[in-house]
């Protein structure tokens, strides 16, 4: 299977502008390849999430499940 890593600012577009990015982690979701996620990305992705994504009125709730579901399936890997 192939595997793939992701920049930060593919999941952050799925999440805000759909499109492409969007395409990409929803092929990801059906299993067509597997996502291997860096420690720092993951961190980064949460951190934007948090502060700027995850406001009460800013309705990005289901993406943050979209994205919890795919960190929890992803291949972990820190780097030295």
């Amino acid at each position: 299977m192939i595997r793939v890593v992701l920049d930060s600012n593919v999941y952050v577009s799925a999440f805000v502008f759909g499109g492409n990015p969007r395409a990409i982690l929803e092929m990801a979701e059906q299993g067509l390849f597997e996502v291997s996620i860096a420690e720092p990305i993951a961190t980064e992705v949460e951190r934007i999430l948090t502060e700027k994504l995850l406001s009460p009125t800013s309705g990005c709730r289901k993406q943050s499940l979209t994205w919890r579901k795919l960190r929890a399936r992803a291949i972990r890997h820190r780097l030295h």
